[in-house]
């Protein structure tokens, strides 16, 4: 995970301050502050007992904005993997694995496409993936996997939901796959045959240009 701090000091979001100090603070200052609106309407309002509802009315606020702090600060913690359960999509439960930066660079590959009166057209495709990622998904798909979303991405799978989402739109832009039923994408892609030579591209059968 990338970070702007020091890597020899603790991440500020996992001290005291962030996760009791400071989210009492705010609650406590929020309540005040509510308090002292609803004293000022009680009186002038003419409400009886105004105190008493300046102080019930903050304290519920202090609850309120404490509470909703301390979720926040777990889910920025270490809520995903209490649950088990990828609160926020990026396809990885609590954090992104330690081999992030490799999954993040970029394969290149040649495409090229016949087009109908015979002159061969070169262009480059980029994934963001490596070439391990890549090359497992050739094979796959080579061999009969569909291409969709729920066979390569999410927790456990080849892909984050992004990666995949980016893989698709390069595939798809650069003619390698093309929809089931034109107009419906929803029910997923196959490949062309500028998308099957460059799977076997990936797969190892030619070398990966560079």
């Amino acid at each position: 995970m990338k970070t702007n701090f020091d890597e020899n000091k603790p991440n500020h979001l996992f001290t005291m301050t962030a996760g009791a100090y400071l989210p009492f603070a705010q609650a406590v200052i929020s309540g005040i502050f509510t308090s002292l609106v609803v004293l000022t309407m009680a009186l002038y309002l003419r409400v009886r007992e105004p105190w008493v509802w300046a102080v019930l009315s903050g304290a519920g606020v202090v609850l309120i904005v404490w509470f909703v702090a301390q979720w926040r600060w777990f889910s920025l913690t270490k809520l995903e993997k209490m649950t088990g359960i990828d609160w926020n999509g990026n396809g990885y439960i609590d954090d992104e694995p330690t081999h992030q930066s490799d999954e993040r660079r970029v394969v290149t590959v040649d495409v090229r496409e016949v087009s109908e009166n015979g002159s061969l057209k070169i262009t480059t495709a980029r994934f963001t993936a490596s070439e391990a990622q890549m090359e497992t998904l050739a094979l796959g798909l080579l061999g009969g996997r569909p291409f969709s979303r729920r066979e390569w991405a999410g927790p456990g799978k080849l892909f984050t939901f992004e990666q995949f989402q980016s893989i698709q739109n390069e595939l798809f832009k650069r003619g390698c796959i093309e929809m089931v039923r034109p107009g419906s994408p929803t029910l997923g892609f196959r490949l062309t045959r500028a998308g099957r030579a460059v799977m076997r591209n990936l797969s190892g059968d030619t070398p990966l240009p560079h």
